[in-house]
């Protein structure tokens, strides 16, 4: 209710993207204005049956087209919605190429159309699912402060509160550090000693009367950790580690079938990501390999992605009885499930699934070494 008031108040005639803050505007009006700017880059809208604002709204993933291409778009366009460009579920091509430059008109083109009986949704680019958070949001526009190496080890969940507060306070200078160094410990030892020790005690008393116990458990299931420290240490330097080998090899399909392992790399840092496969028949014959660089903004869409160009490229070659492998666990279950609750794969996943389902295929997950 409250936004519908403000959207009544401050938007009667123009989107809300590109409105401007003016004289004479509330002071809360002004704050969600500056948030807007700052959190609007972060969403993506994707396209089913086109009811988004063509020009402010970001459903191209290159920005609003108001801002990118603004010489090209007029007035009566601002008020068009995506739906007007498309026809049957397809793009229009001619309106667009006479509407927008070359570059961007094909950009467009090349998106995917979802279900056109649904609503466009929106993707929250700042979380790993799409999905919107407070707390992502809060993250985003609020002040960020310089990080302190030290005061995150010196507030820590392992320490007590009273040995933190009284590093916080030497750290500090909110107490006397000479009176107290010399009440507490010798005068030759050292301020960082003080320090040390204060943040060594407690976890080192953690981590092995805790942790490594439990890791101990769960690795030599018989040994006992009840004793003291000293037999603690004498039964973990007798352990041995007994190594075990898995013999891990590439299998063949059965007769009639086609196998296809499929890959997908991607670099977050440079954003790069390519795809990767090899079809092979049930005598391990090779018959065809693909090594394609894509656009994509996480590993598991250029998993999804591989596994949609190898299935089509087997089914317009005849191919029906078709054997997917992926390294992947997580897009395996996805596929293999149909359920998912990644609003950023969910175009891309949607149509693949469709695509395996007008074929006679199965799908493994296998070790990237025999992959």
């Amino acid at each position: 209710m409250w936004a519908d008031f403000l959207k009544a108040k401050y938007c009667p005639r123009v989107h809300l993207v590109g409105k401007k803050w003016c004289s004479g505007n509330s002071q809360a009006w002004k704050h969600l204005l500056w948030a807007r700017d700052k959190c609007e880059k972060q969403i993506t809208w994707k396209i089913n049956a086109g009811n988004c604002s063509f020009s402010w709204d970001n459903w191209t993933e290159l920005g609003h087209l108001t801002h990118i291409c603004s010489s090209y778009i007029n007035t009566s366009n601002t008020k068009k919605k995506v739906n007007d460009f498309m026809s049957t579920n397809r793009w229009d091509a001619q309106m667009l190429y006479s509407t927008l430059p070359n570059q961007i008109a094909l950009h467009i083109m090349s998106i995917e159309l979802g279900q056109e009986y649904k609503n466009d949704y929106a993707v929250w680019n700042a979380t790993e699912d799409g999905h919107f958070t407070n707390g992502s949001a809060w993250n985003m526009i609020r002040d960020h402060r310089t990080i302190n190496i030290t005061i995150n080890k010196i507030w820590h969940k392992s320490i007590p509160f009273k040995q933190s507060f009284l590093c916080w306070r030497i750290f500090f200078v909110r107490i006397s550090i000479r009176q107290t160094i010399t009440r507490l410990i010798p005068k030759i030892l050292k301020f960082v000693d003080v320090v040390q020790y204060l943040l060594w005690r407690p976890c080192n008393m953690y981590l092995w009367r805790v942790e490594q116990p439990a890791i101990l458990q769960d690795t030599f299931p018989n040994l006992d950790t009840n004793g003291t420290w000293d037999n603690l240490c004498k039964l973990v330097e007798k352990l041995k580690l007994v190594v075990v080998c898995t013999p891990i090899h590439w299998n063949k399909p059965a007769p009639g079938w086609i196998k296809i392992n499929i890959d997908g790399s991607f670099i977050k840092a440079s954003r790069k990501a390519g795809i990767g496969g090899i079809v092979r028949d049930s005598n391990g014959d090779f018959i065809f390999a693909f090594s394609i660089p894509i656009q994509a903004n996480s590993s598991s869409k250029t998993e999804v992605i591989a596994v949609r160009f190898g299935v089509e490229w087997c089914t317009q070659h005849g191919y029906s009885n078709i054997h997917v492998e992926i390294d992947s666990l997580i897009v395996t279950n996805i596929l293999i499930k149909q359920s998912f609750n990644n609003l950023k794969l969910q175009h891309i996943i949607k149509g693949t699934t469709t695509m395996l389902d007008n074929t006679v295929s199965c799908i493994f997950h296998c070790l990237r070494e025999a992959n």
